[in-house]
């Protein structure tokens, strides 16, 4: 793959990846071998999680289209080699982005939930994992994504208390999902959301509370949405930018006193 053509996704949109089509490899072994390597370039490239999360879903019986997409994600590597993740001064707010795909295929019917956490303007910490569940309307996926979302600010905000660095301003949480925005504050219990009463009262506590406040972002600002799914090349640059993953030249423009707009 060292001469491979570069290309400018991780992934294609189309055909959605399962385990029902293709063939399978006849050994494995290389596949998994590539796939469990990929895992350490996910430290420090969130670009890539949503597509490595996914050939990762296919390691026990990997088939022909799994290997090709794991090889488009090298040829995208290759010609992102030099990028890597900036960070600057910034505010010490502490705001997260959340998200989820509801899966509506045949396969799995479980939904991914995805959260990006910012300090600042520096990303420090994502996750784009599948539910544990099947979460049955759309809005019951994100609300699922938004507890594990505020779980995960929490947990963050208690260690910079535990390490003696203050906060400033309060901690926000930004859904795409409007009904998801509206059920969080709301006190009523509606019959159609008790099956996952459990996640309301966690995230109406701390609401109410006020440890946090979750707000509506349209999803042309969903920073999180290039967690979600594969997509087209205007879209996942756009999407790239506000994740601070950038090229080396970029990296060294701002430590050399340059700033990223």
């Amino acid at each position: 793959m060292s001469n491979a053509k570069p290309v400018d996704t991780p992934m294609v949109n189309s055909p959605t990846l399962t385990s029902l089509i293709g063939s399978p490899l006849s050994d494995g072994t290389l596949y998994q071998q590539v796939v469990g390597r990929m895992q350490y370039l996910c430290l420090t490239r969130l670009d890539l999680s949503f597509v490595v999360n996914k050939v990762n879903q296919y390691m026990h019986q990997p088939h022909d289209v799994h290997w090709a997409a794991v090889k488009r994600i090298l040829r995208y590597v290759r010609g992102t080699i030099d990028y890597g993740l900036l960070f600057q001064e910034s505010s010490m707010s502490l705001i997260g982005f959340c998200d989820a795909k509801w899966d509506s295929s045949l396969e799995y019917r479980k939904s991914t939930s995805m959260f990006c956490l910012y300090l600042g303007d520096n990303l420090i910490g994502w996750v784009s994992k599948k539910q544990s569940v099947v979460s049955r309307p759309t809005f019951e996926a994100e609300y699922r994504s938004l507890a594990n979302a505020i779980s995960e600010l929490i947990w963050f905000r208690s260690f910079m208390d535990e390490i003696s660095v203050k906060l400033s301003g309060p901690q926000v949480i930004w859904c795409d999902n409007a009904s998801t925005v509206s059920l969080a504050a709301n006190p009523v219990l509606h019959a159609k959301v008790q099956h996952v009463e459990l996640d309301l009262h966690f995230v109406r506590e701390k609401v109410l509370s006020d440890q946090l406040h979750v707000c509506f972002v349209p999803s042309c600002d969903q920073v999180a949405y290039i967690l979600t799914k594969p997509l087209m090349v205007g879209a996942f640059s756009h999407c790239r930018r506000p994740m601070r993953v950038v090229a080396a030249d970029v990296l060294y423009q701002h430590a050399e006193g340059g700033i990223l707009e």
